[in-house]
């Protein structure tokens, strides 16, 4: 670069003429050094910011794309209900009318929630199954036509004869890998050491959720982010203002109804 010739520019017209003369200068460094500098640390702070936000509603963001965009997984699998809901029998003369008990937590709770918010099928053995059969087979049937076992923990539960359900959920996964387990801890429990091996290494591996017990509606809101996330991706046909409502849903949190 030549930084020592004067150049000389001249402008003509009718009028007359106009003469200029410049030199070149070479660019301050410094300046360059500072405008590079801020531009990169700019870069890397909003990087930062961006990777922070996505960790701390990843839920939501995968949501938001499985509503969107994701494959329905419920098409053409040959399933008749999103998930079997396995919970212990509240004993009528133990139960507490002044607490939620595990029993309104799955026939009241749940489907007010994924059934009437979201559009999922859940399959309840009094309701859904015709009386008749036998029990066991009624429940090895039921988790068979079903892409998710949903199981109620609580000392009830794993101390009960409804633990029968989910050994049966067990042995019947290792045959059709299609179903996947959903663990709600509704209650703090041990489980007991007669349990089979399979079992209890399932109870260990398998996706857990914890429910709070709270009047406050938003205590649980991140609950159902993570319930829905692990259902199955299913797309259903909505009016506008449905469709709206439930996306608004996925973001915030379901509100849900007091119940008597």
């Amino acid at each position: 670069m030549d930084l020592h010739t004067v150049f000389v520019c001249v402008a003509k017209n009718s009028i007359g003429e106009s003469v200029g003369k410049f030199r070149l200068k070479r660019r301050n460094k410094t300046v360059q050094l500072l405008l590079t500098l801020c531009f990169a640390i700019t870069s890397l702070v909003g990087l930062f910011l961006g990777i922070l936000l996505a960790y701390q509603h990843w839920i939501e963001i995968v949501l938001l794309y499985r509503y969107y965009l994701a494959k329905d997984e419920t098409v053409d699998d040959n399933k008749e209900f999103d998930a079997f809901v396995s919970y212990a029998k509240t004993d009528f003369l133990e139960s507490d009318t002044m607490s939620l008990s595990e029993e309104q937590f799955a026939l009241e709770v749940l489907p007010q929630v994924l059934e009437n918010k979201y559009g999922y099928k859940l399959c309840f053995i009094e309701r859904d199954i015709l009386p008749g059969g036998a029990y066991t087979d009624d429940v090895v049937s039921a988790i068979k036509r079903s892409r998710r076992t949903l199981v109620i923990l609580s000392p009830s539960y794993v101390n009960g004869p409804a633990m029968f359900e989910l050994e049966a959920a067990v042995k019947t996964a290792l045959e059709d890998t299609t179903i996947k387990f959903i663990l709600i801890e509704f209650e703090p429990c041990q489980e007991p050491e007669s349990l089979p091996c399979k079992v209890k290494k399932a109870l260990k591996i398998l996706p857990r959720i914890t429910w709070k017990m709270s009047a406050s509606p938003a205590a649980n809101k991140h609950f159902w982010k993570r319930l829905c996330y692990h259902m199955p991706v299913k797309h259903i046909k909505e009016t506008e203002d449905r469709s709206l409502h439930t996306f608004l849903s996925l973001v915030t949190g379901p509100g849900i109804r007091k119940l008597p």
